[in-house]
């Protein structure tokens, strides 16, 4: 008889591990879709037999154990945070593009290819008003012209300000989540193998992957350190460290909770995309269209200065501009008259040998060896190749992230056939187990039967 009830007692047991292995199935096809999640797995365990100790032996089983593969994870948190720089790199750069047209029929190009037509019409009739007045018309859309693209890659600067206190504000709330995870982990010991918290807390860091590169620990209590860039602490157990962004300065900055410039630590991700634009690609867009604006000014004002006007006189300045650093955006004409333009060379009064000058200094190396227009041209290809190059590393680094997620999802992720052919597999033991169960008890209440009253 002992030995029957041994035998139900194991039954009953391997029933109850398949009833948890069961509900384990459930569960995963359950959060199939559930960002973040892991299936898990039952393990069974043998029990020892050994019947002369009271020892009937079986199975059991261990706690759930995740499938999730932490490296597969960073892999993903990596390529997400490359992927994020470019693709936010190029959408920066591609409203930026439209400023620098290399077509020349707009903007800075067509209006200084204006200005120069108008000189050599000038220089046709020297004498006339009506091309001397053409050509302050022409100078005046040409300042207007740099004006707005000075304008424009201000309001671009202060639009990159923003995003980045955006980004700043984004990467503190989902530090501020997985603090909270942190403290409910502290709390609560069991909440450590629960699947639908660690799959919130790696979908909150897989969002943080996109603004910038960190380093997740876990700790032997539970809670998971972040570091940015790996020095910086965002989130340190039941503590979060919040980032600022100071855009007081010439420069934006990022500062940690104790306010030390961290900005050597953001260089990944949306955040250092944005950083990287603001700091010094526009900046270095701009100081090329200043050099544009001041070379090409002085330049004409130079050649001016080297003639004499319809009076005998020096010629006036046409363009005036406050500084080298501002040319562009504060270009101007100056209050010139048309009778001030220096038509002629001091040794040919009358002529038109200056405004042939004018007219030839398009074609002259002013700018780094290359005229007005060939450094503008050579500034716009650049703003091009940049965007062609974020555009293609945005493609690239989209094929790696994909590829890195499918990797982790062949090793965590829910397959519903696996779990089907589970399923089938579980519910097969478990009906053979019942079945075993209904043998014994009908071989107990036969032994019953035929023991003696």
């Amino acid at each position: 008889m002992s030995g029957l009830f041994g035998a139900l007692s194991v039954s009953a047991n391997a029933l109850q591990m398949f009833d948890k292995a069961l509900s384990n199935v459930q569960n995963n096809v359950n959060n199939a879709s559930t960002p973040g999640f892991a299936k898990q797995r039952v393990t069974t365990v043998a029990l020892p037999f050994a019947p002369n100790q009271g020892l009937p032996g079986g199975i059991t089983t261990s706690e759930l154990e995740s499938s999730r593969d932490e490296y597969a994870e960073q892999a993903v948190r990596q390529e997400q945070y490359k992927y994020s720089g470019y693709q936010e790199t190029a959408s920066d750069l591609s409203r930026i593009e439209g400023l620098f047209d290399v077509s020349g029929q707009s903007g800075v190009p067509s209006a200084m290819s204006k200005l120069f037509q108008a000189f050599s019409a000038w220089s046709v009739a020297p004498s006339d008003t009506l091309p001397r007045q053409q050509v302050i018309d022409a100078a005046t859309s040409l300042a207007s012209s740099f004006n707005d693209v000075a304008s424009e890659l201000g309001s671009a600067s202060q639009s990159l300000d923003q995003q980045v206190h955006d980004a700043v504000s984004a990467i503190n709330d989902l530090s501020s989540q997985i603090r909270d995870i942190n403290v409910q982990t502290q709390r609560n010991l069991a909440t450590r193998s629960d699947p639908s918290l660690d799959a919130r807390l790696h979908e909150t860091l897989a969002s943080l992957a996109q603004y910038t590169d960190f380093t997740a620990l876990r700790q032997s209590d539970g809670t998971v350190t972040v570091l940015m860039g790996g020095q910086v602490p965002l989130v340190n157990g039941d503590k979060q460290c919040a980032l600022t962004a100071d855009s007081s300065g010439a420069q934006t900055m990022i500062r940690d909770a104790q306010g030390n410039d961290v900005t050597a630590q953001a260089t990944t991700g949306k955040l250092g995309a944005l950083m990287e634009m603001r700091n010094t690609t526009l900046p270095s867009y701009m100081s090329d269209l200043n050099r544009l604006a001041a070379g090409l000014a002085d330049g004409i004002n130079a050649t001016l200065a080297a003639g004499v006007d319809a009076n005998g006189n020096a010629g006036a300045a046409l363009f005036a501009y406050n500084s080298a650093s501002d040319a562009a955006s504060s270009l101007r004409v100056t209050s010139i008259t048309t009778a001030e333009l220096a038509a002629a060379t001091p040794d040919k009064p009358g002529g038109n040998g200056n405004a042939l000058n004018l007219t030839e200094l398009a074609n002259q190396p002013e700018l780094d060896g290359l005229a007005y227009t060939a450094f503008y041209g050579q500034l716009a290809t650049h703003v091009g190749q940049a965007l062609d190059s974020a555009k293609a590393n945005q493609d690239t680094h989209e094929q790696l992230l994909l590829q890195a997620r499918s990797m982790r999802d062949d090793t965590s992720g829910v397959s519903l056939d696996e779990e089907a052919a589970k399923l089938l597999e579980f519910q097969r033991a478990y009906e053979a187990t019942a079945q075993f169960i209904n043998v014994l008890n009908q071989l107990t209440q036969d032994v019953l039967n035929i023991l003696p009253l």
